[in-house]
């Protein structure tokens, strides 16, 4: 008669099949949240500018504009796409190229010398743009009584 001993090891197979769909949902909410990343709708580059502050200044009075940004490293966006300086003009006039003579609204970083803003206003100037405005933050003005 053969007695049987105690075992050594179990081996269960309802440990591989949770093993298994542990698995499985990792590597589905891996790839899930990878691709909403990639997908991101409003996934833009954001652009740091400190304005400079002004007591006079009004609200954008048009819905389409073409932004034109400097940042405080000299780089030059058009509405969040960076640009190389020599060609500022004709990415603007990619923006015109339809006939709408659009507004320019500029956003210059106070850092930015103004001998540069000179430069990007004069090839603004030679586009046909229908008026270029200069982008400032509202001051925070003091009531004295």
């Amino acid at each position: 008669m053969k007695i049987s001993g105690k075992r050594d090891y179990l081996f269960n197979l309802e440990n591989t099949a949770i093993t298994d769909i542990v698995m499985n949902l990792f590597i589905f909410f891996f790839i899930s949240f990878s691709l909403l990343y990639t997908f991101k709708a409003l996934k833009i580059e954001e652009i740091k500018i400190k304005l400079p502050k002004a007591d006079n200044s009004s609200d954008i009075l048009h819905k389409k504009v073409i932004d034109v940004s400097v940042s405080g490293q000299k780089e030059i966006f058009i509405n969040g796409k960076k640009v190389e300086p020599a060609g500022l003009r004709r990415a603007v006039e990619e923006f015109t190229a339809e006939g709408n003579n659009l507004p320019v609204i500029l956003h210059a970083d106070v850092s930015v010398p103004f001998g540069d803003i000179a430069g990007v206003l004069d090839i603004l100037s030679g586009s046909p743009v229908s008026g270029i405005s200069l982008a400032m933050e509202k001051a925070k003005t003091k009531v004295s009584k």
